[in-house]
């Protein structure tokens, strides 16, 4: 039935939106990939390194998997597509097929790529060998200080901004953006004005300031 797709169809986009922009219920619910596979991610206080790394592989896994499960979906909704008999299948839902499987494979491998050598390919590894070969040991500094209690946080939305007694790090769904504060360089990037904040009910001013690391490797990035 076409109102059974159209109704199937809004409710999945629905679902997407909340899975990749997730709101303030399904955090506070514990919907969200970070709770629902705690398990697997560890401790983000304790390993803050080795959480994100493992967090941000599985957040591109999950999201490179959302076409694939709407054609799944699709096809136990609406039968009279025949969306499993690959024969009578129509063009749209073949390419539309080919491309979910190519986005997920895609993601699939960038994942084993990066995890090859205990995740020495990782983006956040990476980024972490511009301050020392040993990726680990610098790994372990930011989990001691991101432990203790003197480190500031901001939360805006999906993105959040710690500043420990050494770095600054900005995590974002798929990026985990970090700088040693004794090389970077702040630049006021813009100055946003707001007549009252949903949250203090008063004016509130916003800073977006860039910051850029003097180390080759690690790339500029602005806070908020």
């Amino acid at each position: 039935m076409a109102s059974e797709t159209i109704l199937f169809s809004l409710g999945y986009l629905l679902c997407a939106i909340c899975v990749i922009f997730p709101p303030r219920e399904f955090s506070e619910g514990g919907l969200t990939i970070d709770n629902i596979f705690s398990s697997f991610l560890g401790s983000e206080d304790l390993h803050f390194i080795q959480h994100h790394i493992r967090r941000t592989a599985v957040t591109l896994i999950i999201h490179a998997l959302i076409p694939l499960g709407y054609y799944v979906g699709l096809g136990c909704v609406s039968t009279e597509l025949n969306l499993f008999n690959f024969g009578a299948v129509t063009l749209p839902w073949r390419l539309f097929l080919l491309g979910a499987l190519l986005v997920a494979s895609m993601a699939v491998a960038q994942v084993y790529y990066w995890h090859k050598g205990n995740w020495h390919n990782h983006p956040i590894a990476k980024t972490l060998e511009c301050h020392d070969n040993r990726w680990f040991a610098v790994a372990s500094d930011i989990n001691v200080e991101f432990c203790r209690i003197t480190k500031f946080t901001s939360i805006l939305g999906q993105t959040k901004v710690y500043i420990t007694d050494s770095w600054v790090i900005k995590v974002s769904t798929y990026d985990v953006h970090i700088a040693h504060q004794s090389d970077i360089h702040l630049t006021l990037a813009q100055a946003d004005n707001h007549a009252i904040s949903h949250e203090t009910m008063t004016p509130v001013q916003y800073l977006c300031i860039t910051v850029r690391s003097i180390r080759d490797g690690v790339h500029p990035f602005d806070i908020r």
